[in-house]
């Protein structure tokens, strides 16, 4: 991963929450995040269990299974600022009761919004989202922060990303 990279990044765990979020779902993922270096140092930001934090990619893969890494083609400068303006924001576990309602309208071929989702808190694939901050994502564009989850924003990944190969990213400076 070169110094400028940003990927997001789906992925899996044991977790009795991933496992949750798997079953109903039906999903192969659970997160998503976003990875990048500062400094030389590989990092994880990602909206999980306890809010909005970064990471050490070495201590984040020792708990997370990747599923996919797709490296974007183009500059998130803008959204990755204000991704990081969200570090310590709050997890929005009442919003993720509500994707029940987004999945039961899916069932049903209906759209529905999360009507539990918090307007300060955030879920991961609603904080992976808010790269996309000048909409220069097109394949993103039909999709609502608040009822889209990791498994959809996968399958929303086109020309605007390429997959990335390396999995830890290099530590030269």
């Amino acid at each position: 991963m070169a110094p400028n990279d940003v990927l997001v990044v789906f992925s899996t765990s044991n977790h009795l929450l991933s496992k949750i979020i798997r079953f109903f779902t039906k999903s192969q993922v659970s997160h998503c995040s976003v990875w990048f270096t500062l400094f030389g140092v590989p990092l994880v930001l990602q909206a999980s269990v306890g809010g909005v934090k970064p990471a050490l990619l070495s201590e984040w893969m020792k708990h997370n299974k990747v599923v996919q890494k797709l490296k974007l083609r183009i500059d998130v400068t803008a959204g990755l600022t204000e991704a990081l303006g969200l570090l310590n924001a709050g997890y929005d576990y009442v919003g993720l009761f509500g994707y029940f309602y987004v999945l039961v309208g899916r069932w049903l071929s209906k759209k529905v919004k999360n009507p539990l989702a918090s307007p300060t808190r955030v879920v991961c694939s609603e904080f992976v989202l808010r790269l996309d901050a000048k909409d220069q994502i097109p394949e993103w564009n039909d999709l609502e922060w608040e009822s889209t989850d990791p498994q959809l924003l996968m399958e929303n990944c086109g020309a605007s990303f390429e997959t990335a190969v390396e999995l830890v990213p290099a530590l030269t400076p």
